[in-house]
């Protein structure tokens, strides 16, 4: 984009032959605090000042409970007394209880839709509709026909986790994980592990980037969207545009045989959308399909990937709002550093409610939109408290939320049991269950 403009990543949901309306998910998409103008360009050419029609759509639901330490008064204590019980020293006390209020997990879906009355023809390649703000600057909303639908059919479909509302595509709302039947989890766990992989070349004979296909980026943003669902997150869009940037970045670490977030010039098939790729990616290496890099990264697993957590921390993140998808060679990027104004207040894995025990075997893990100050953790089952080795992760910014972890001191999950987990930092706790279940995928 020219300098001085603005971008916002944008879906279509509605294309039909007398216009279109797509939805921002981006901070930028305030728009209806701004007075504008719209100017409209086409493949064809300009094609002048559409009436466009904005609305904006704000959800919240709450969940579960959180438990606060409340102050009820305040009395005068003798903290210091002579040897005669004469007080020299009084301190203020404050008593406090603890008080259950609703609320805990708030989910928070800030969408924007601007919908445009100009038709177009099947022929048309591509559309981008133009604000000019009083400043000057351009904010530009664009996207590729040809990549997120069929130009001659009469809508889009939605991405995986979003459904139609009169013509909008919507976040489809998680619910609280704690409220599932073991059945649910395990049919919508089963039905996804079980897609099949995507293709796999063993080493790359040119720097040359494929093209992905939409199954590929399909089943990326499917399996992303699976472990949101489990942990009560809301799923995240596929952020269309600049795709040959992440096929670059999986085509560099392919050819280099390892992972490097910022590869120097040197690298064989190095180009500087790579780098900048790279550099804004979770980044796996020696994966049959790029499902299988999505569930590596959640996992988490080995003892370098366990200090910070960081794959796992990005993909469940609150404010995570759309991904990219590089996949070349068994190498894979995913951009998830995408950041929108929205999510759950916090997110654990394993998830709470019922959870499949391919998830557990790695450290468990915590994050939050509040402050972890102080914080302690313990996990009990049937009453009796576990031994657990409690850290902070490195690296406290990634995924934009505070982090604790933990891990099984000799003792692993086991199907049937529930165990206990609560968090308790200086100013909250919360609670929640983990049920491990034996799902057939």
């Amino acid at each position: 984009m020219p300098a001085g403009t603005l971008g916002a990543r944008v879906a279509v949901s509605r294309l039909d032959a007398t216009g279109a309306c797509f939805s921002v998910l981006e901070r930028a998409a305030d728009l209806e605090r701004m007075a504008h103008e719209f100017v409209l360009e086409t493949s064809e050419g300009d094609a002048g000042a559409p009436i466009v029609e904005i609305a904006r759509h704000d959800t919240v639901v709450m969940m579960g409970t959180t438990v606060r330490e409340v102050p009820t008064h305040t009395e005068k204590v003798c903290v210091e007394q002579d040897p005669g019980g004469n007080c020299l020293r009084w301190e203020d006390q404050v008593q406090t209880e603890a008080r259950e209020e609703p609320m805990e997990r708030e989910v928070q879906v800030r969408e924007m839709s601007l919908c445009f009355d100009h038709p177009f023809e099947p022929r048309t390649e591509w559309m981008r509709l133009l604000l000019t703000p009083p400043l000057g600057s351009q904010l530009r909303f664009g996207w590729d026909f040809a990549q997120r639908c069929d130009a001659s059919a009469a809508s889009c479909p939605c991405p995986r986790g979003f459904g139609q509302d009169d013509g909008e595509c919507l976040p489809v709302l998680p619910g609280d994980p704690e409220t599932r039947s073991e059945a649910e989890v395990c049919a919508v766990w089963n039905a996804e592990v079980n897609d099949p992989s995507s293709w796999f070349v063993d080493a790359p004979t040119t720097c040359e980037p494929e093209a992905l296909t939409d199954a590929v980026i399909e089943e990326a943003l499917a399996r992303i969207n699976l472990h949101r669902w489990l942990s009560g997150s809301l799923p995240v869009r596929y952020a269309s545009g600049n795709e040959e940037a992440w096929q670059q970045c999986a085509v560099i670490q392919a050819a280099a045989g390892s992972l490097d977030h910022h590869p120097p010039p040197t690298s064989r098939c190095y180009t500087p959308g790579g780098d900048r790729a790279a550099g804004r990616s979770n980044l796996s290496l020696g994966t049959p399909s790029v499902a299988a890099a999505v569930t590596g990264q959640i996992r988490d697993d080995g003892a370098e990937n366990a200090l910070s957590l960081g794959h796992r921390r990005w993909l469940l993140g609150s404010t995570l709002a759309s991904v990219q998808v590089g996949y070349s060679h068994g190498a894979a990027c995913i951009g998830a550093m995408n950041e929108g104004p929205r999510g759950a207040e916090w997110a654990a894995y394993p998830n709470p409610g019922f959870a499949p025990m391919a998830l557990f075997g790695v450290p468990w893990s915590f994050q939050s939109n509040f402050p972890l100050d102080g914080v302690q953790v313990t996990v009990t089952d049937g009453g009796v408290e576990l031994p657990i080795r409690v850290y902070r992760p490195i690296k406290p910014s990634i995924g934009r939320q505070s982090s604790v972890a933990w891990e099984p001191q000799g003792w692993e999950a086991v199907p049937g049991h529930e165990y206990d987990v609560r968090i308790t930092t200086s100013a909250r706790r919360v609670e929640y269950v983990v049920k491990p279940t034996e799902c057939d995928g």
